[in-house]
């Protein structure tokens, strides 16, 4: 039988455990480093700061409909259109605060924890405090 030279001499005297374990974490430091900086889903891609408008709910009021639905939750401004069929409670529920403040049914109940983070990424802005 030939020798071999090189890294099979290595790998026996060390073992492939201690490699497994090198190799697990440096897996998991390469997630833990990508997502750093993110938010909401997506969070492991390098994200461009966002700059919020401000609208007011005179704004707000005229994206009422499935095609264009837009709610405020606390004085912040959300484009919902595209999640209006995704809508767990059904589009029905969601469309009740089409165009205004959806704060109150927000805060329900039925809401899991996770809707706190689902619901940044359809952040447009911010309400003014007084219409224009």
């Amino acid at each position: 039988m030939a020798e071999f030279s090189g890294a099979e001499p290595l790998l026996s005297q060390i073992g492939l455990g201690p490699l497994v374990l090198a190799f697990f974490l440096l897996v998991l430091l390469s997630f833990t480093m990508a997502g750093r900086g993110g938010r909401g889903r997506g969070a492991d891609i390098e994200t461009v700061p966002v700059v919020l408008r401000e609208f007011t709910a005179a704004e707000v009021a005229k994206h009422n409909t499935k095609d264009s639905m837009w709610v405020i939750i606390d004085g912040k401004v959300y484009d919902l259109t595209d999640y209006v069929d995704q809508h767990e409670g059904g589009s029905k529920a969601i469309m009740k605060h089409a165009g205004g403040d959806a704060s109150e049914g927000f805060h329900g109940p039925q809401h899991p924890p996770k809707v706190w983070i689902v619901i940044e990424d359809f952040q447009i802005g911010t309400l003014v405090k007084k219409d224009m």
